[in-house]
């Protein structure tokens, strides 16, 4: 597998990794014009292996996430202190067997009724 490099560059932004504990990782972004820091804590996401379109084999490749998902796997911090806090308590629920199973669906089969009748009278 592909990982994600503990540094890297995209169009507008510099990226450091700080800390990483299995895919939840905490980075420091800096914006390449401002230079203002601030940083993030992110689920890394994974591409599964495929056939590029020019025809190479990919491997299983790690991504960071994009803004997008800023609800759900991305959450940005102007204070490390901050974002340290946000970084142990996903790794805490991380470590926590799942608790938040589905209850089992029983299925019931009724016999079947009589109907009323447009009347209301049985």
């Amino acid at each position: 597998m592909q990982q994600l490099p503990g540094e890297f560059t995209t169009r507008y932004y510099n990226y450091s990794q700080l800390a990483r504990e299995g895919n939840i990782v905490l980075m420091r972004r800096v914006p390449r014009a401002s230079g203002r820091v601030c940083h993030e804590v992110a689920l890394v996401g994974i591409v599964p292996a495929h056939v590029s379109a020019a025809g190479f084999a990919i491997d299983d490749t790690e991504v960071y996430p994009q803004d997008e998902a800023m609800d759900n796997s991305l959450w940005r911090y102007d204070s490390l202190r901050d974002a340290e806090q946000q970084f142990k308590r996903l790794c805490t629920r991380a470590g926590q067997p799942d608790t938040a199973q589905p209850a089992s669906v029983v299925v019931v089969h009724a016999a079947p009724q009589d109907d009323a009748g447009e009347s209301g009278t049985p």
